[in-house]
């Protein structure tokens, strides 16, 4: 009978809960038939800027390990943490690269040379030691992760993220407040917006619902969208991927 993790997403929303509160968890994403899964934790800073803290849980032939997934960390002005490529312009990601040449780490956690590209073991076959492996993934974020944000919010936006951030800090709390104050109108925009990704041939510019129309005629006058929003189907193409995102949709 084939070893079977032992369950991680709740010990790890509850360790993050308890060492990194300002961090709460937010959505996941699984692939490769589920051999791996991503769960994504979130900081809101002021202005509506967004730290990315994505934590990955990988399973293979009876070995367990986490690791920081350096591939999605980073800030940015959309609070999604998942990417679908290295081309959202609402992102910036940090200097450390995942380097996969051992997916597993040492046998057991330890703390001693393990740098910020190295998983963190936390079973191997039937032995588990999943509280041990949290802690030292605690201590990875602390000295790793953590210095890493601070410095991309030190560094001054580039013109490009400035304008994101505008266009964020215009819908962001249209959005907030549609949830809050209207949850079945969230709901029928969500769907909205997912049901108009699956027609991908179909133009950003046809079919919008009144809301999104309204909401593109507001991002249309933004500084750094105004100047390019008639010329640029890309540009366009690249806000409704923003609007995907801010409503936590997957591909």
């Amino acid at each position: 009978m084939a070893v079977r993790s032992v369950p991680v997403k709740g010990p790890l929303i509850k360790m993050m809960a308890q060492r990194f509160p300002d961090f709460p968890y937010i959505d996941e994403w699984a692939a490769d038939r589920g051999l791996f899964r991503i769960y994504g934790f979130v900081r809101k800073r002021s202005g509506y800027w967004y730290d990315y803290l994505p934590i990955t849980r990988r399973f293979e032939d009876g070995k367990g390990a986490l690791t920081i997934d350096w591939g999605f960390v980073g800030m940015g002005c959309n609070p999604d943490f998942y990417a679908w490529s290295t081309g959202d312009l609402w992102r910036v990601r940090t200097s450390i690269h995942y380097d996969w040449g051992d997916l597993f780490g040492p046998a057991r956690p330890q703390t001693k040379f393990h740098g910020p590209n190295q998983p963190v073991r936390y079973q191997t076959g039937g032995e588990t030691f999943l509280e041990e492996a949290l802690e030292v993934l605690a201590e990875k974020i602390e000295q790793y992760a953590l210095p890493e944000l601070e410095k991309l919010a030190a560094q001054p936006p580039s013109l490009e993220l400035a304008r994101w951030q505008r266009l964020a800090e215009q819908i962001m709390p249209q959005i907030e407040n549609l949830a809050a104050q209207d949850p079945e109108g969230y709901e029928e925009m969500k769907l909205w917006v997912k049901q108009k990704a699956r027609r991908w041939r179909e133009s950003v510019d046809e079919g919008n619902s009144p809301r999104m129309t309204r909401w593109r005629e507001e991002i249309a006058r933004l500084p750094g969208f105004a100047e390019e929003w008639d010329s640029s189907q890309y540009l366009r193409e690249c806000v409704f991927g923003w609007f995907i995102h801010a409503f936590y949709l997957r591909p």
